[in-house]
């Protein structure tokens, strides 16, 4: 995984990644907004995956990853309502971090998200030209509804995959028929279980 330095641990890595990867996926509010951090009123938690679920989160700015010089913060303003998907607080002496660090937002303004197949899963705010365009209803059941049938595990020598099923084969199959991105990451998320079994 790559690190920009000044982006607080973002990951210059496919969709997928940020979301197995991630501690927490929560739907709520910005209520303040600073140089480096913002405090966010979570109306929902989708995944608190060992970690506290506290109704205010505290996370650094979110910094598009780039290979570059520094980037300035992606824009924030109060009563704006998002997606975030997040990875939790960390203490490790001299590597720690108080707060929450965003992977992924989307603005859960516009009406759809855009999502790109290429070399991975890539969603984006896109909306002129999008190839495969996903209403924000179809986006948020996908991130709602994901973790009822695939089971998470932190391997060791691969980051966080998914290497189980909880459903069904044929669920699975009627989950994946939900949506274009319902199907990119059940195809996802099946293929790394099957490279999991092999090893």
């Amino acid at each position: 995984m790559k690190i920009a330095a000044a982006s607080h641990a973002q990951m210059t890595e496919p969709f997928q990644v940020h979301y197995w990867f991630a501690d927490g996926v929560v739907v709520g509010t910005v209520v303040a907004v600073n140089d480096e951090t913002f405090d966010f009123k979570v109306s929902e938690w989708i995944r608190a995956r060992g970690c506290p679920s506290p109704k205010i989160v505290r996370a650094t700015r979110y910094t598009i990853p780039t290979d570059s010089l520094p980037q300035d913060p992606e824009p924030l303003s109060v009563g704006w309502k998002f997606l975030l998907v997040l990875r939790k607080p960390y203490d490790d002496g001299a590597g720690d971090n108080p707060y929450w660090i965003v992977l992924h937002q989307i603005n859960l303004a516009s009406p759809s998200v855009c999502l790109t197949e290429a070399n991975g899963l890539w969603i984006s705010e896109e909306q002129v030209g999008c190839p495969q365009p996903v209403k924000r209803s179809d986006y948020l059941d996908a991130l709602r509804s994901f973790d009822r049938c695939f089971v998470l595990y932190d391997d060791p020598l691969q980051g966080t995959i998914p290497n189980a099923t909880k459903c069904s084969d044929q669920a699975i199959k009627s989950w994946a028929g939900r949506s274009a991105l319902h199907a990119a990451l059940a195809k996802r998320a099946l293929r790394a279980i099957e490279r999991h079994s092999l090893r």
